[in-house]
């Protein structure tokens, strides 16, 4: 059915979900799955100084404190996988997250891509910006939401 899946896993609650469901499919499935957990860092306005000059020391403590994140989603993600008998290649990346996701997806040449989906109403739907959305218009596979 489906050979390769992957799951965007930023360790929100509906992220959370689709992993979960991602690390049952492929236990069933017997397949192999691959993670993909995204930091975004400070905006590159912020780290061009386009404004107002940075303090580079915070520039480096946000990048650190983003790696930690990465690492600590990572390994979550590879301890849930290990304990149901699934391996997983989990990977961390830094940029936008809808491009990131994507760029994974093509890379790992995955068929199914499993991401969280947040609701949002009213006028909030309309003006944020919404990733799952994002990401299933621009998937270059099936995506399967998760809520």
């Amino acid at each position: 059915m489906f050979g390769r899946m992957m799951v965007a896993f930023d360790g929100s609650a509906p992220s959370r979900r689709a992993l979960q469901v991602g690390i049952e499919m492929a236990s069933k499935l017997q397949q192999v799955l691959y993670t993909v957990t995204v930091t975004e860092g400070l905006p590159e306005f912020v780290v061009a100084g386009a404004y107002e000059p940075v303090d580079p020391d915070l520039v480096g403590k946000v990048a650190a404190n983003c790696e930690d994140r990465r690492r600590s989603l990572i390994d979550e993600a590879t301890c849930l996988a290990k304990d149901a008998g699934v391996e997983l290649h989990a990977e961390g990346r830094s940029g936008p997250a809808v491009d990131s996701i994507i760029e994974a997806v093509r890379q790992h040449a995955c068929d199914l891509l499993i991401i969280g989906l947040n609701h949002h109403a009213g006028l909030v739907a309309r003006l944020a910006a919404h990733t799952g959305r994002d990401v299933t218009e621009r998937a270059p596979c099936s995506v399967l939401g998760v809520r």
